[in-house]
């Protein structure tokens, strides 16, 4: 990094151009010119992405709440010699299990890939700054 500062420095001294006129420094010039880099910016998205799925893979899955009803007489009431028979009305309620560490699983996953990200972004980042 100090080496890319000093030969930006030793063309700022060579030729001067319009962004140094106007009291941009190089170290500014630098940070304004990764601030404006698409793919660093997109990057740091990606950070927030993971970040936002590390915090759903933790989540427990929600129960359901089922109602039903079968056999409904629409010809009238119900009688023994009717088919069918009469109205079923059932409630379900369905409540998931994680089983075999599967919730610790899905959130060690996501914490990886969040680093993954993190490395990936300062990797870019750091690529644009020697470039």
């Amino acid at each position: 990094m100090s080496l890319l500062i000093k030969f930006l420095y030793l063309i700022q001294l060579s030729m001067p151009c319009q962004a140094l006129e106007s009291g941009l420094n190089i170290q500014q010039a630098v940070e304004q010119g990764l601030g404006n880099n698409l793919e660093v910016l997109s990057a740091k998205l990606e950070i927030s992405v993971a970040e936002a799925n590390e915090i759903t893979a933790a989540l427990r899955a929600n129960p359901s709440l089922y109602f039903d009803s079968q056999l409904m007489p629409f010809s009238g009431h119900w009688s023994q010699s009717s088919s069918g028979g009469p109205t079923q009305r059932d409630v379900v309620l369905t409540v998931p299990i994680d089983v075999a560490g599967r919730r610790s699983q899905r959130k060690t996953y996501a914490k990886l890939l969040t680093e993954q990200k993190k490395i990936e972004a300062a990797k870019r980042e750091t690529e644009e700054q020697l470039q």
